[in-house]
């Protein structure tokens, strides 16, 4: 089997980066991504780390007229709200300041109304996640193909240590030979698994070690929890295993017709939370691992699952105070003897930059 890094877009139907900003030297107003071809490239992920900011919008094609639709719904402190309105912000949702963690996928073929779906948690500082937005928007466009995206700060600049990573999804081509690609090393802009198990017998917690956050960057973590205890149980993420109230978290949550939302300081970062013996719950998290500033966290729940019925909803925001410490773990752990039951499935994949 040949071995090293792959460098270069592949046409294997992945998530692959095409523009990756690196932390910023130096403050912008505004940054460009240009070159673009929105009918060929289809659909766009956008994973953006702002250090200060008080608002990220997203144009299209840089247009700055009324030809943008929101949705929201949001969370701060106890407060759960919603909205709709329109305006020139772009495909993204205004709400936020600050240090804040942004995950947008944007369709982007035309033909349509461009349509895109943002998660942010902004207004991070310490322990303290200041506000858990999810937007849908929607850009009233048809026709025009989509050549650029202007990020704009909204008075501001992107502060020193922001990074704009932009991917799309690679797509094989004509005379493209076609097959199965082994590769014993990293290709370059995308997100590579790194760890898989799946419990054969129930554990308190699992460990994922061997890690090199400031090499790697960021994670996304994948798992799928069955409760081995009879009860209530809280899953919790720990970095390098620090048991410390060093985590904060501003969540929003649905479940049946109520909605709440709720901020508080943890010794962990909530990744599940299962009231009965044997229900699921399933959650993905991306994680921007690189010290030098806080660790945040963006994470999707849905727990509580028993035949048809989902019992919560969740959209966390979540930050590590911890400025210095290299990541060189991960320590997935249930506040229950056992709580990790039989047929759990933990996953890791790692981005290369």
């Amino acid at each position: 089997m040949r071995v090293g890094n792959i460098d270069g877009l592949l046409g294997a139907e992945i998530w692959q980066t095409i523009y990756d900003s690196g932390e910023l030297s130096s403050a912008q107003t505004s940054i460009t991504i240009s070159n673009l071809d929105g009918d060929n490239d289809k659909e766009y992920r956008l994973i953006v780390r702002t250090t200060n900011i008080n608002a990220l919008g997203v144009l299209p094609n840089n247009d700055t007229g009324s030809s943008y639709g929101q949705q929201l719904l949001w969370g701060n402190i106890s407060t759960a709200y919603a909205a709709r309105y329109t305006d020139p912000t772009g495909l993204v949702g205004g709400i936020g300041s600050g240090f804040a963690l942004y995950d947008i996928f944007i369709f982007a073929k035309s033909g349509y109304i461009r349509t895109s779906i943002d998660k942010h948690a902004a207004t991070i500082s310490g322990t303290t996640v200041g506000l858990i937005s999810i937007n849908g928007c929607v850009w009233n466009n048809t026709t025009d193909n989509i050549t650029s995206l202007v990020l704009t700060s909204n008075g501001t600049q992107f502060g020193i240590g922001s990074r704009i990573i932009l991917m799309k999804k690679s797509n094989s081509t004509s005379k493209m030979k076609t097959g199965n690609l082994n590769v014993q090393g990293k290709v370059k802009g995308t997100f590579q698994k790194i760890y898989k198990t799946t419990l054969t017998s129930a554990a308190t917690s699992v460990t994922i070690s061997g890690l090199d956050g400031n090499t790697d960057q960021l994670y996304r973590l994948i798992i799928r929890t069955v409760n081995g205890y009879n009860g209530a149980v809280n899953y919790l993420l720990r970095l390098n295993n620090d048991t410390g109230s060093n985590y904060g978290r501003q969540t929003i949550n649905g479940s049946g017709s109520s909605v709440t939302a709720a901020r508080l300081v943890y010794s962990g970062a909530l990744t599940g939370y299962i009231e009965s013996l044997n229900s699921l719950s399933l959650v993905n998290t991306i994680i921007h691992a690189k010290s030098g500033y806080i660790r945040t966290i963006l994470t999707e729940l849905n727990t509580e699952i028993s035949g048809t019925t989902i019992g919560y909803l969740y959209l966390i925001g979540l930050s590590w105070n911890n400025t210095a410490d290299n990541i060189t773990s991960l320590v997935i752990f249930a506040d229950q003897t056992n709580g990790l039951g039989v047929g759990t499935v933990i996953e890791l994949e790692r981005y290369t930059p």
